[in-house]
């Protein structure tokens, strides 16, 4: 199913969706993928988190 979608949306969402954009990503970057992805920041939760 992956091979047949023309891009992904991301929202925010827990260790699940993380693993699902990284793969994503994954694919992207070894060529085997040319769909599009969508990070949706909803509350800013794609935004770095501060070590203070």
């Amino acid at each position: 199913m992956i091979e047949e979608v023309d891009g992904f949306v991301a929202l925010p969402g827990d260790y699940g969706t993380l693993d699902e954009v990284l793969e994503a990503i994954s694919m992207r970057a070894l060529g085997v993928l040319s769909a599009s992805l969508v990070l949706v920041n909803v509350d800013e939760a794609w935004n770095p988190r501060s070590s203070r």
